[in-house]
């Protein structure tokens, strides 16, 4: 038993031995830190003295064992310098060797580079030449130096941005932004590229195109039908050519100015014209065109009845094709003047490319019949009611057309296209049209989405069919509707809407009269 006892206590003696050591309490657990003020010191063949500051939480240790780098101290405390005595590269050749500073568990590395002597050289072009657009620019270097000092002339700096540096061996490329040229004027900067390890400084030069522009102080230009002379500014910074391409039988007599320059790179001309006498309205286009380029401004020339019709048309691709039908001018964003050709029109055709989403503006051509609209698959709402003559309308891929209002339009058989559609409820607005064939069969069913149809202002149908696929569960009609010809499928449920707010299903509403026709309460 004295054994034992002896033994025990040997044991704790140990234990507690063994759990001191040279770093005290806190620096050997879990809140330890340590860091250098930097992590690789480089040195030519000469050699030399280098120094390291140690950041640490408490007692540090120095680790590692070099024939050619000499610490001065393997040990210390927060804020020693370590100086490290490097022998000259007698051989000639690139050498390297790792120390460790140690903090309890916690470890900084120090890696020590001797070169037999320092380069930096290009291996890219010595320049280059980068469009308009933002874009991203590589230099690639033949170097041993860690940290190049990076300089732009020319206000460089605040279009070019240093990303990173990516390197293999000796091999470097360093990548940059360069940022989108939103001036009107050509731009360039010298990259320099230096270090104290070496003499000879690394020049790459940056090029950059301008935003090439043709810019007008007037999109359109409106007179009465008098004769008269007009005139805008034009300013460019790109060759040009300056013609007009509609009614050049009466704008006439083009005169330019003698150029100005200004700070920002643009030139600025005066251009005039005679304009004839006019007995209607009537629209020409002046046209200004860079040569050899993209870059093109066009300006509307109307002569103006005082009697004809400005008309909103917000839809870029409706405004477009009436425009070029001829049947109205464009004087600037949404707004156009109707002529003559499209007061008489009586068919518009849009082809099936050219998707329109809104027909606001339709209404101001009143003699339409004929409404092929082509691809309205953008569309959310079909709106003709600002029409009264239309017979015939026509679309395809219809998927997402959630309403339909017809107006007084005497539209003949009238559907809602050939394919299945992705909207779960349809509303129909007609107050002429007596017949609707609604009806969609074969494979296409399966993949319909319509849950409710809306045809309670329709007032005059007396013929539908809405034989659809199995999710379509519900006919809306007005309270007192009568649809003598109604075709639908059984699981398709009739709901009255009751002075056009509460839904009644069909059933209920048979109840509730059943009742008025029996009792004093109705």
């Amino acid at each position: 038993m004295k054994f034992l006892n002896v033994l025990l206590i040997t044991l704790f003696a140990t234990t507690l031995f063994w759990g001191c050591s040279d770093d005290d309490d806190s620096t050997a657990g879990v809140n330890s830190s340590i860091s250098l003020a930097t992590g690789i010191v480089q040195v030519d063949k000469k050699g030399g003295e280098v120094s390291v500051t140690v950041t640490s939480s408490g007692y540090w240790r120095l680790a590692g064992v070099c024939d050619w780098a000499h610490p001065s101290v393997t040990s210390g405390k927060n804020g020693d310098v370590v100086t490290f005595t490097i022998d000259s590269n007698e051989e000639n050749v690139y050498r390297c060797c790792t120390f460790k500073f140690f903090v309890g568990a916690q470890v900084a590395p120090l890696k020590i580079e001797s070169y037999p002597g320092y380069v930096m050289q290009l291996l890219s072009e010595e320049s280059l030449s980068f469009s308009r657009d933002k874009d991203i620019l590589t230099i690639k270097l033949n170097t041993n130096i860690e940290d190049p000092t990076i300089a732009f002339s020319d206000g460089g700096e605040e279009w070019i941005t240093f990303i990173k540096r990516a390197e293999f061996g000796e091999k470097v490329s360093l990548q940059f932004e360069v940022a989108a040229n939103e001036t009107y004027k050509n731009r360039s900067s010298r990259i320099t590229l230096s270090s104290p390890l070496i003499d000879n400084e690394v020049i790459f030069v940056v090029l950059q195109k301008q935003t090439d522009a043709i810019i007008t102080d007037q999109q359109s230009i409106v007179h009465d039908l008098s004769a008269r002379t007009i005139s805008f500014e034009v300013k460019y910074n790109v060759e040009n050519e300056i013609s007009v391409i509609k009614g050049d039988d009466w704008i006439t007599n083009q005169q330019i100015s003698e150029p100005t320059v200004s700070d920002d790179g643009l030139s600025t001309v005066t251009v005039s014209y005679q304009l004839g006498e006019a007995t209607v309205t009537r629209g020409g286009v002046i046209y200004i065109k860079q040569k050899d380029g993209p870059v093109y401004c066009e300006i509307s020339v109307i002569q103006k009845d005082s009697d004809a019709e400005i008309v909103e048309i917000p839809d870029e691709n409706l405004r477009t094709a009436i425009i070029n039908n001829g049947w109205a001018i464009s004087v600037g964003g949404n707004n156009c003047i109707v002529v003559e050709e499209g007061l008489k029109a009586t068919s518009f055709e849009n082809d099936y490319y050219n998707k329109i989403e809104n027909l606001k503006g339709i209404e101001a051509f009143p003699n339409l019949e004929k409404l092929a609209l082509g691809n309205v698959s953008n569309m959310v709402k079909l709106d003709i009611s600002g029409l009264h003559k239309v017979k015939t309308l026509t679309f395809f891929t219809n998927r997402y057309v959630a309403e339909y209002d017809l107006g007084d339009n005497p539209v003949e058989n009238f559907s809602l296209g050939t394919s299945y559609l992705y909207v779960s409820d349809i509303k129909i607005v007609s107050s002429v049209i007596e017949s609707f064939n609604l009806m969609l069969s074969g494979w296409y069913a399966e993949y319909d989405n319509v849950e409710s149809i809306d045809v309670s202002e329709c007032s005059a149908l007396k013929t539908l069919d809405v034989r659809r696929g199995s999710k379509l569960k519900t006919l809306y009609l007005k309270t007192g509707q009568d649809i003598p010809n109604l075709t639908k499928n059984e699981f398709t449920q009739i709901v009255y809407k009751l002075y056009g707010l509460n839904l009644i299903p069909m059933g209920i509403l048979y109840i509730l009269g059943h009742l008025a026709a029996n009792s004093h309460w109705f």
